[in-house]
This record gives structure tokens, C-alpha cells and sequence, in this order.
């Protein structure tokens, strides 16, 4: 898929995920994941902030993009949503043997290669000390069970009684080809 689609997805992501999750009667803002200083007033407001799509530079990709807003805003954790349950010991959709992995550290995401962010992104959640959640989309309740800090799917860089409770800002990067309407993933 191109980039430019890809951008398209994400921000119909954002666009769904913001009409789907309207009814708690908060003002939700969408921004730009290359304008999150500015999204930061809207924060200290307690409002809800949406980041949708990349930087608009060149190798950077949209894990690095939310890593990169995650620092700026001071993000508690990094929620990635995908359509796998988390972060396995192998490919669970070429290994029936594989295992879905509760915890990992930033090092090990690294030393054994794993496929779940690009590096850049995985060294600078690291290098802020921002924990990542890896979860599938497609399971309800999940995104609320994320939130909430909640255990569902593989927490990297933190252990899952460490952050039970939210009071700072959280990035949600959706991806796995499909956009989310009504709380449900559709293929493109």
C-alpha cells in the first residue's frame, strides 16, 4: 500500500474512531501527528486529542510519528492496535507453536528483532520511558481495555500493575490495512 493510502487510512482511523466514541459527551479535537505541541492546551483542558496519520517526512512511519507525539505530549503510554492479540515468539500466522509474549523490554523488542514498531519508534518510547500496549483491534472492548489500562495483549517496557491508572495523555496508532467504524475494522 502507498504511503499516500496508507495516510488516507489513517486518517479515516481517526475520523471513525472519533464519530464512534462521541457519546461520553467530551470534545474531541483531531489533530495532525506533525502538530503536537499545539494539542497540548487542549490536554491541559482535559480534553480529548485524536492524532491521525504521519509527519509528512520521509522515513518516518506512523510508529515513529505517534513515539515522536508521545514525547512531545508526555504521553503515559503508546497504544498500538493491530490485528493480532499482541506481540508473539514467532509469526502466529505461519507457526501453529507460536506464543503470545505478556511483557517484553524495550531491549528484548530489539535484540530478537521483533516486528512490532519500527526501531526508531521503539527507541524513542524507550528513551522517554513511555510504555507501548500492542492489542488487536478487532476484539471488543479491546481499545477500552487499553485505555483503561487494563491487561490486553503484550505490554512493552512496563510491567501491567505499573500503569493501571491514566492521568496523562495516551497516543493510539491503529494499523494492521483496515479503518475502524462503529468499533469494528474493515479491510480496505
Amino acid at each position: 500500500m502507498s504511503d499516500e493510502r496508507k495516510w488516507v487510512v489513517d486518517v479515516g482511523n481517526c475520523h471513525e474512531f472519533n464519530i464512534s466514541s462521541s457519546n461520553n459527551g467530551k470534545y474531541r479535537h483531531p489533530y495532525s501527528s506533525a502538530d503536537c505541541v499545539s494539542a497540548v492546551r487542549h490536554l491541559e483542558k482535559g480534553r480529548v486529542v485524536i492524532f491521525a496519520a504521519g509527519t509528512g517526512n520521509p522515513f518516518f512511519t506512523t510508529d515513529t510519528a505517534a513515539a515522536l507525539c508521545g514525547a512531545e505530549i508526555n504521553a503515559e503510554v503508546v497504544l498500538k492496535a493491530t490485528n493480532v492479540d499482541g506481540v508473539y515468539d514467532d509469526n502466529p500466522r505461519c507457526s501453529p507453536n507460536a506464543r503470545l509474549l505478556d511483557n517484553l523490554t524495550y531491549e528484548e523488542v530489539m535484540s530478537k528483532d521483533l516486528s512490532v514498531m519500527d526501531m526508531t519508534a521503539i527507541t524513542l518510547c524507550q528513551e522517554n520511558n513511555i510504555p507501548v500496549v500492542v492489542f488487536n483491534l478487532s476484539k471488543p472492548g479491546n481499545i477500552s481495555k487499553a485505555i483503561m489500562g487494563e491487561k490486553v495483549g503484550t505490554l512493552i517496557g512496563a510491567t501491567w500493575n505499573s500503569t493501571a491508572t491514566r492521568t496523562r495523555g495516551v497516543v493510539f496508532i491503529c494499523s494492521g490495512g483496515g479503518y475502524v467504524e462503529d468499533g469494528l475494522p474493515l479491510k480496505l
